[in-house]
């Protein structure tokens, strides 16, 4: 951005808002997408994650656990005023941040999940985190289906892997790219662009719309499910306490 900044006028006839900037993040790359957003490490609830015995059924610990190797344990501050809306899809948060953490983001924040994804697992990293924000504007989609990656654009045929598990069926890249490209259009126009007229795509009824005659469905909730889901996510971890660290 600071770059972008400097060619603004130069190459870009200044029409770029760079006071106003959208970013998005996929994964790893979620976890950078919250990071500049506002989301602080949280050093306690990640070592608490990470000498849990149960953290072999999260690997998206593998990546977050390297943070305890830093030389400095300090208040590490990655914000960037300039980002006003974050969409991030399967992004790893939860041990490195934490609810102290990502407490800190108060900008409007679209978070997008798959019911299939083994490296970031929604009932450890989004589903858990999702009650933590703080932003008056929060979204939690869950795809089913979604794997964390298209597997069809994988080589060393872990396409033809997969079609030898029987009754295991997965989504369409195209039906996928639907359901994630309408929420990244509608979040950005109407929290980064302002147009309000966008808002009636952001809830679930649209979501349901979109899913009509699908096997695999879409799931929209926002700050005012919040409430439930936490009632939802407590009755599992009194469920699973063998699963399931408290934050």
């Amino acid at each position: 951005m600071d770059e972008l900044t400097r060619l603004n006028e130069a190459q870009f006839e200044g029409k770029l808002n760079l006071e106003s900037v959208g970013v998005s993040g996929h994964s790893f790359g979620g976890y950078t997408a919250l990071a500049v957003g506002g989301a602080k490490f949280d050093f306690e609830t990640l070592e608490r994650n990470c000498n849990s015995t149960i953290g072999n059924l999260n690997a998206a610990l593998l990546v977050q656990c390297r943070g305890l190797k830093l030389d400095q344990r300090k208040d590490y501050d990655f914000r960037d005023s300039r980002i006003k809306a974050i969409f991030v899809s399967n992004p790893v948060n939860a041990a490195i941040f934490g609810r102290k953490g990502l407490s800190n983001i108060t900008i409007p924040i679209f978070i997008s999940a798959g019911s299939y994804d083994p490296a970031t697992p929604f009932i450890f990293e989004q589903g858990r985190t999702f009650p933590f924000l703080n932003s008056e504007n929060t979204y939690l989609q869950l795809q089913e289906g979604q794997a964390h990656i298209d597997f069809s654009m994988l080589d060393a045929g872990i396409s033809d892997l997969i079609e030898t598990v029987g009754n295991l069926t997965l989504p369409t890249s195209d039906l996928l790219d639907a359901y994630t490209h309408s929420m990244t259009l509608a979040f950005f126009e109407v929290h980064l662009n302002g147009q309000e007229n966008y808002q009636d795509y952001l809830n679930a009824r649209y979501s349901q719309y979109m899913s009509e005659g699908q096997e695999f469905k879409a799931h929209l909730i926002t700050k005012a499910s919040v409430p439930e889901l936490k009632i939802k996510y407590e009755t599992f971890s009194n469920e699973n306490r063998n699963l399931i660290i408290d934050q």
